[in-house]
């Protein structure tokens, strides 16, 4: 067998190394961000219209329209941390994010506080089965683990291990409460 020579191209960490230089490097990335930027913009600016959405005689498609304009708008000027503005952020994925107390204040400036809460309070009204009920043994019970360990008189650890006793017993929606207790 003959030995095979594959030639090894040229790695480079900068862009410079690529198209030669510093100042065509930076030329070229700035057209690439507002190309990018200009098309993200337009794509938003000029959306189809949203079949309807009425809540309270309020059209919410429209005003979720108007969120995402806002927000294309104010993300071509700015940078956002994703953990603070994942409301914000979400809503360029056609996401509208609620959670109860927790909206921007932009969302708040167009849909209203009045709106949002709710509509929270209706989706939640929605998906939630608020006939679950547990017995007043089992609320006694997560009192006193988290009344002992709040007093130290148990670790967090033996707390975790009793609460996970505890859901064994419950129903599959009970012990997810209790799982989500315990991750607290």
């Amino acid at each position: 067998m003959s030995d095979i020579m594959i030639p090894i191209s040229h790695i480079t960490n900068t862009t410079a190394d690529t198209i030669g230089t510093a100042d065509a490097a930076a030329a070229d990335y700035q057209e690439f961000i507002f190309a990018a930027t200009e098309t993200m913009t337009d794509d938003v600016e000029n959306t189809i219209p949203l079949e309807p959405w009425m809540f309270q005689g309020t059209n919410l498609a429209e005003l979720f329209t108007k969120f995402q304009q806002a927000v294309t708008r104010m993300t071509t000027n700015q940078l956002l941390f994703i953990e603070s503005s994942v409301h914000v952020l979400s809503s360029l994925s056609n996401i509208l994010l609620l959670c109860t107390n927790q909206h921007s204040l932009l969302c708040m400036d167009i849909f209203s506080k009045d709106n949002l809460v709710e509509l929270n309070k209706e989706m939640l009204v929605e998906c939630m089965d608020f006939k679950q009920d547990m017995c007043d043994d089992v609320c006694m019970k997560l009192t006193r683990f988290m009344n002992n360990m709040d007093s130290k008189l148990q670790s967090k650890d033996d707390v975790e291990i009793d609460l996970l006793v505890l859901g064994r017993n419950l129903s599959p929606l009970q012990g997810i409460l209790l799982r989500g207790i315990k991750t607290a």
